[in-house]
C-alpha cells in the first residue's frame, strides 16, 4: 500500500484486510481511515437529529405564537387577529419551504474540468482554482 492519500472510498473490511495481509503495516494512513469512516457515520446521524430537532422547534415557536401569544395580542374575530393570522401563516409557509429547500438541495461541486481561468474571476475555496 502506498503511504500517500488516495481517492479510493474505503470501507471497514479494507481495514480489516490490510491488517492480515500487511507485514509493514501503516498505522497512521489506516488510522486515518478509520476515523474518517466513522466520522462520516456520525455525522450522517447527526444530520438526521439536527434536522429532526428544527421541525420541533419551529412547531413549538408556531404554536406559541398562534396559540397563546396571538389570542393576548389581539382579540380573536377581529380584523387585527386574522391580520396576524395571514401574516403568521405566510413567515411560517416561507420558513418551512426555504428549511425544506435548503435540508433537500445538493451543496454542488467544483468544476475541476475548468481550462481557462480569466483575471477577474474567483478562486474556488474548496479546490483552490
Amino acid at each position: 500500500m502506498s503511504t500517500g492519500r488516495s481517492n479510493r472510498k474505503y470501507n471497514i473490511n479494507d481495514v480489516y484486510y490490510a491488517i492480515r495481509t500487511e507485514s509493514n503495516f501503516n498505522y497512521g494512513f489506516w488510522l486515518e481511515v478509520i476515523l474518517t469512516i466513522l466520522f462520516e457515520r456520525l455525522i450522517k446521524f447527526c444530520g438526521v437529529f439536527m434536522i429532526s430537532a428544527a421541525s420541533i422547534i419551529i412547531s413549538i415557536v408556531s404554536f406559541i405564537g398562534f396559540f397563546i401569544i396571538l389570542p393576548i395580542v389581539a382579540s380573536p374575530g377581529s380584523l387585527w387577529f386574522y391580520f396576524n393570522v395571514v401574516w403568521g401563516l405566510t413567515l411560517l409557509f416561507n420558513i418551512l419551504f426555504n428549511y425544506v429547500m435548503s435540508v433537500i438541495s445538493d451543496p454542488g461541486y467544483c468544476d475541476n474540468n475548468r481550462e481557462e481561468i480569466s483575471e477577474n474571476t474567483r478562486d474556488c475555496k474548496k479546490c483552490n482554482q
